[in-house]
């Protein structure tokens, strides 16, 4: 096909567009550059033939080339996990821009947009981001258009191929067609339907995959891709998989004190999930303890979950509203002490004495909501008779596995700051421990690479890779505690969250899913300690730059997405009807008042409830109805132009003579001259109006001939031969499908 058409252009655009999602996951920009660059120089290298003028040979070798590379990203040992579907949207990336330099027919412009919808479904099972949700959006409306396009190019090359095989032999000389510079074509309409179906499923599954539906789906795709995404867990193990950040909201939290609510400059949360005491191989396990089946008070006080005791009027005892969306995990999430709790939505719950970490065993469809009240400020003594002390406080060390270098380390470390057996000296070095993995030495990272096979995960963090996630953080703080005498154990849950000032609640979503370590400190009880740099990268350093604000816009865009596709629930269904029900109420009120003017502009600036950047989308929307009332009505259109050829051919007088069968083509035909301008006129034989139309344009040229085909038929009582036939309904599909051809 010729360069520098939209139907190229479009290809090459619709292409890009698609790869960006695929290289997004992992920030492999420079994948993109490279396709990119292609594109740019296939069409410096474009002949105005539609041919390039890169030798075939060299686009071969790039093939092999892009082959090459894909089996060294699979097969080559590497410091980073592989990934094997990112692999492969890499090699289609590469295929597609080899592509770019043979764009000459209908098959390749096919090939190339087949490559770009499987390369936005591969990014619908691995990405996150809104960005997704954005080149969806375009594929579903600008990638339709040029399907639509690349369409009627190719029905209108078929066309002229029919006419041309027809017509020519019979002498027939008829103008041509628009020049598309193709070849050959083998784009089907079966095809088209197969790329929007690819588009459906890649917007299926990257809706599905967050909510939770077809979990079974997601993880056998686990298993193909050695990566894993942030969420909370109820178990612990240190493995090396590359953790992707999933944006998923979890649960909402709204914290109020005696002064209100608070803020993240006020508060950063910890959510308690369980806690984990035990460490052998690389794996943490939660000690037996016994738990307490407890029935939540619906109605009335809420529930305790403490030994009953009086609260000093400082106790700082903040409640937590909590909306939980999802229970899969069986966990209540809460911040340390939980004092007591109250649900409409949860019956019983367990409570575990040992470490105060409530669970249920109910798991209801739709989120649920509880409230618990937390004493941030309790006396130490308190704090003791809260949470007991672990089972043998002693020697904490017995609990877990410890290799003999980490046990080597951790004694020669507290010796340097004083006496571990002493307990008085217990939160002090386990503050200069704390320290020491935020002092710099340690590299935060969701992508720490493989381990040697066999190696103590706690081992290889301390001395070989000094790199890993909150995980391995909090596990080396953990163990070497315990290595020392000092009693440790490992939290899981959630930590910061994103605070919502709009609603003032915080947002945490599955990759806010955090570790950290709780040491027991005779005179305090159980204190907090988080060792992971990642609050450190989190805060910017109070940095207002362009690019800081940039990124911040980036992340609200993603919240927004987050929560409002996502996680759109039954809560904001009904907010946002409550909100259009009243715009509505005023909309009636404005129109009984008899001004049309104003009725008019209410429904063009839509609900005062919506921010600016709803709003756009609401004027989107207002643009797409208006869009499809106008297709709605060209289809109106062509339905009854449809209705009055049918009651044309059926629907005559009894009077005149009925058409014979081969005959009634003459009937649809002046239908369709006379929506182009061309009405027959009552004195004019069918002969003298068909050459009167001949000498007019040249697109009238066949009209002779066709019509003494209808008087062979109609009068000759004749049988139209099937060449005849051929020509006659390739002239009225061209008279029908073509709004160019033959208008006056």
């Amino acid at each position: 096909m010729k360069p520098f058409t939209w139907l190229h252009l479009g290809l090459l655009g619709l292409a890009l567009l698609n790869m960006i999602p695929a290289v997004e996951v992992e920030n492999s920009w420079g994948v993109y550059t490279i396709a990119v660059l292609a594109a740019a120089l296939s069409l410096a290298l474009s002949r105005p033939d539609g041919r390039s003028w890169m030798p075939r040979g060299a686009i071969y070798a790039m093939i092999l080339l892009a082959a090459a590379y894909l089996l060294y990203e699979m097969f080559y040992p590497q410091e980073e996990p592989t990934v094997y579907i990112l692999d492969l949207s890499h090699f289609m990336i590469f295929l597609a821009c080899c592509k770019f330099f043979e764009l000459s027919s209908h098959r390749d412009y096919a090939l190339v947009a087949t490559i770009s919808f499987l390369l936005l479904v591969i990014s619908g099972f691995a990405s996150g981001s809104p960005i997704f949700g954005l080149v969806l959006v375009l594929d579903l409306t600008l990638g339709l258009v040029w399907l639509m396009h690349f369409q009627s190019v190719r029905a209108e090359l078929l066309i002229g191929q029919r006419r041309d095989r027809v017509m020519r032999p019979l002498g027939l000389a008829l103008p041509v067609l628009r020049q598309t510079g193709v070849r050959r074509a083998a784009f089907t309409l079966p095809a088209m339907l197969c790329a929007v179906g690819m588009l459906l499923l890649a917007g299926l599954v990257f809706l599905a995959v967050p909510r939770g539906w077809g979990r079974g789906l997601f993880v056998r795709i686990q298993g193909v891709m050695p990566t894993a995404v942030t969420a909370y867990s109820p178990e612990i193990a240190l493995e090396d998989a590359h953790l992707i950040e999933d944006d998923t909201p979890v649960m909402k939290v709204r914290f109020i004190d005696k002064e209100g609510p608070l803020d993240s400059e006020r508060l950063v949360p910890y959510m308690r999930g369980t806690t984990f005491e035990r460490y052998d191989r690389s794996r943490w396990f939660p000690l037996r303890r016994s738990q307490t089946l407890l029935t939540v008070a619906s109605l009335g006080a809420p529930r305790s979950l403490t030994r009953a005791m009086d609260l000093p009027p400082d106790a700082g005892v903040v409640t937590q509203e909590i909306w939980l969306s999802n229970l899969s995990s069986g966990y209540l999430f809460s911040m340390y002490p939980p004092l007591d709790i109250s649900s409409k939505d949860i019956e019983n719950i367990r409570l575990n004495e040992k470490d105060l970490s409530i669970h249920t065993d109910e798991r209801p469809r739709s989120g649920v909501r509880y409230v618990v009240r937390t004493a941030m400020n309790l006396p130490p003594v308190s704090r003791v008779l809260l949470d007991p002390p672990p089972e043998n406080p002693t020697r904490p060390a017995r609990m877990s596995v410890i290799h003999p270098d980490v046990r080597r380390f951790a004694q020669e470390f507290f010796e340097r700051y004083g006496d571990p057996a002493d307990p008085a000296q217990r939160r002090k070095l386990a503050t200069i421990l704390c320290d020491y993995f935020m002092s710099g030495e340690f590299e935060y990272t969701l992508n720490r690479g493989a381990r040697l096979q066999g190696t103590d995960a706690i081992r290889d963090f301390l001395f070989v890779r000094k790199r890993g996630h909150c995980e391995y953080f909090a596990s080396a703080m953990a163990v070497m505690c315990q290595a020392a005498g000092i009693p440790a154990r490992i939290v899981n849950g959630y930590m910061g969250g994103e605070y919502y000032e709009t609603g003032g609640y915080f947002q945490f979503r599955q990759k806010d899913a955090h570790a950290w370590v709780e040491v027991f400190v005779s005179d305090e009880g159980w204190v907090l300690f988080d060792p992971s740099p990642r609050e450190l990268s989190r805060s910017g350093a109070g940095d207002e730059g362009l690019l800081t604000k940039a990124r911040n816009f980036m992340d609200l865009l993603q919240f927004k997405w987050s929560t409002l596709v996502v996680a759109f629930d039954a809560e904001n269904w009904y907010n946002l009807v409550e909100g259009l029900s009243s715009w509505l109420e005023k909309l009636q009120a404005t129109e009984r008042s008899g001004n049309p003017q104003i009725t008019l502009m209410s429904i063009l600036w839509g609900p005062d409830l919506l921010p600016l950047w709803q709003r756009f989308f609401y004027w989107l929307l207002l643009v797409l109805v208006a869009c499809f009332l106008v297709l709605t009505l060209r289809a109106l259109g062509i339905l009854s132009l449809m209705l009055r050829e049918y009651l044309s051919a059926t629907g005559r007088r009894r009077e005149k003579a009925p058409r014979r069968v081969d005959a009634r083509f003459y009937d649809r035909l002046l239908l369709l001259l006379a929506s182009k301008g061309h009405a027959k006129l009552h004195h004019q034989t069918p002969m003298e109006f068909a050459v009167d139309l001949a000498r007019s344009s040249r697109d009238f040229a066949p009209l002779p001939r066709l019509t003494e085909c209808f008087y062979h038929a109609q009068y000759g009582r004749r049988s139209i031969g099937r060449e005849d036939n051929v020509q006659i309904r390739a002239f009225l599909a061209r008279l029908r499908e073509d709004p160019g051809f033959g208008a006056k």
